[in-house]
Parts: C-alpha cells; sequence; structure tokens
C-alpha cells in the first residue's frame, strides 16, 4: 500500500491578504474540530520576506506541526492562548473574532463580520495553496466548498497588529481579497514516507477516498495498482490516476511501477491542470485569467522506492516539483 490520503481538522476557514504589514502578507484562520482535536483556532502568517509561515495554535487544540508544512515551510509553531476566539461562517456571511500575541512580540487583533440579506456569492475551488510550496511533503489537496469573497459595503474589516490598522489587498469591486468557505475539505495525499510499509491484504488498489460534511474527495486508479509484491521481477505496469471530489475530476496524471530483483520503484507524475467545472462568472473568469490557478498541480511529481527484500517491506517516498 504505497499510496496515502489523510484528512486534516480545518471545519471552516477565512484568508485575508494584506497590504501594509511589515511582517505579515497573508493569514489563514481555520476552525478545527476533531476526535483528538479539541475545538478552536488555528492563525496561520506567511511571511512576507521569504514565504515561510509561523502557525499559532491556540493551546485548547492539539494538532501536528507537519500538517502546516505549507508555503516554504514552518518558521515557527506556537501554542498560545487566543482571546475572543470565535468563528462562525455560514451562507449569510461570517463572524470572526481574533486576539492573540504574535512569535514577534507584536498583538493581533482580527474583527471581521458580513451577514447579506441574499444568499452570498460563492464557488467551490481547488485552493493554489500547493503553488508556493518548495519542499512539499505531501500533494495538498486544499478544496475550498462554497468559497467567497467579502464585499466591501455592508462588512466590517478590522485588522490591526500592536494597535495599528492594517490595509486589507482590493479584490476589485466590489470585493476585498478576504474569502471565506463554509464547506473546505483539506486533505494530504501520499505523504512523505521512510520506514516500514503499510502492508494490506488485497491484491489491488482501484481507489482511495475520504468524506465530510457531506462532500467527498476520490483518488482513483485506472487500472486498479496491483500490489507490487506481485510483480514479476523486470517486469512494468502503468496507468491514469485522477483525483475529484462528488464525482467531477479536478486534475491528473500518469502512475508507473517497475520492479527489478526485489525492488520496485514507483511513481506518479500530475499533468492534467485543475478543471474549474461550472463556476460562477467573476470565479470562472478570475480561474481563466490568473494561470497559477490551474497550472501549479501540473509541477508535482512523486517518487517511492520499495525494498522487498527484508521480512517487512520498507518504502521510501516523496514529493518535488519541476519548474
Amino acid at each position: 500500500m504505497p499510496f496515502s490520503l489523510r484528512l486534516t481538522s480545518p471545519r471552516r476557514l477565512l484568508l485575508i491578504s494584506l497590504a501594509d504589514d511589515p511582517v505579515y502578507a497573508d493569514l489563514e484562520v481555520q476552525w478545527v474540530d476533531g476526535p483528538g482535536t479539541g475545538r478552536g483556532l488555528v492563525l496561520l502568517a506567511i511571511r512576507r520576506e521569504d514565504s515561510t509561515t509561523d502557525v499559532y495554535v491556540d493551546e485548547r487544540v492539539s494538532l501536528p506541526p507537519e500538517d502546516y508544512e505549507v508555503a516554504a515551510g514552518i518558521a515557527s509553531f506556537n501554542e498560545v492562548r487566543m482571546q475572543r476566539a470565535r468563528f462562525e461562517v455560514d451562507g449569510a456571511g461570517v463572524d470572526l473574532d481574533l486576539d492573540t500575541a504574535l512569535a514577534d512580540g507584536r498583538t493581533l487583533t482580527m474583527r471581521i463580520r458580513e451577514r447579506l440579506a441574499q444568499p452570498r456569492w460563492k464557488a467551490d475551488m481547488l485552493a493554489p495553496a500547493g503553488h508556493a510550496m518548495t519542499r512539499p511533503r505531501f500533494f495538498p489537496f486544499f478544496w475550498m466548498g462554497e468559497i467567497g469573497f467579502l464585499r466591501w459595503r455592508n462588512a466590517t474589516v478590522e485588522v490591526a497588529t500592536d494597535g495599528q490598522p492594517r490595509r486589507v489587498v482590493r479584490a476589485g469591486v466590489p470585493w476585498r481579497l478576504t474569502r471565506y468557505a463554509t464547506a473546505p475539505m483539506t486533505a494530504l495525499w501520499n505523504e512523505a514516507a521512510d520506514g516500514p510499509a503499510v502492508t494490506d491484504d488485497r491484491d489491488q488498489l482501484r481507489a482511495l477516498a475520504v468524506t465530510r460534511a457531506g462532500h467527498t474527495l476520490t483518488i482513483e486508479h485506472d487500472p486498479p495498482f496491483p500490489d507490487v509484491a506481485d510483480l514479476p521481477p523486470g517486469s512494468s505496469v502503468s496507468g491514469r490516476v485522477t483525483a475529484g471530489v462528488d464525482g467531477r475530476v479536478q486534475l491528473g496524471g500518469a502512475w508507473w511501477a517497475r520492479r527489478a530483483a526485489d525492488t520496485v520503484e514507483l511513481g506518479i507524475d500530475i499533468d492534467e491542470p485543475w478543471r474549474p467545472g461550472r463556476q460562477p462568472v467573476i470565479a470562472s473568469a478570475v480561474f481563466t485569467m490568473l494561470r497559477v490557478f490551474r497550472t501549479w498541480p501540473t509541477t508535482y511529481r512523486w517518487r517511492a522506492t520499495v525494498d522487498l527484500s527484508a521480512a517487512t517491506p520498507t518504502i521510501r517516498s516523496g514529493w518535488s516539483r519541476t519548474s
């Protein structure tokens, strides 16, 4: 079983881009809730100068740091006592209050509220979080269901560091570059491994799937991926792999496996860009104009080596990126 697919904890999500903070360019607020995790807020703050991330986790929440190896990696992982930690999202808007200390000694205050009389504009998207990752430990499948942009009118956006107000990047009329999702589903595909291989008694793998809030992410292999221990020495097999949400294919690539003696080399090359599918007119225009939304997945390559010579097979695997 050389492949893996694991859900992470976010249940609600808000992203905001700052124009004038001297340290941070982007902030991401998550509400996490899960068995063994606890309930509370997580703040990801992307540093402006090197795209590394400071992660702030409410001390009442327990999370593995490796889940947050995005962008250029983690600069610091901080357990903090968050004050006024409230985050609600629904079809009519968002209500967020957050006060926390920052790693550089400053304080951060966020007040974001929007309530709409009519259902808000929204889209579904594969967030391009992976485009900035330089040393990926996994393929970041961050699917943002029902994501919308915050309007300029009838919304409150107050972000301050040490009491100094910060400007939010404008996305164009009538929106700020602040977006929030009511149905995020984040999953880590094929996390890097170096040690004993996971074994399974099935002779082939057709698909892996995870489900959250009524949405299902499925990774499918065509033809089904065989048990590598059953490959004859000197043989090779290949096929296609697709990833999709709720039956709609999002991206695809080629998989292959080659065995020589007791060593099996495996690979996945993502070669099909993200397919936005049917979207609201404005979202479709953005996804078309900004090429990064579609093309970042095609820079990802996965390689693995399985050693079958020992009593317990071992695997060494990881992702890399092409330019």
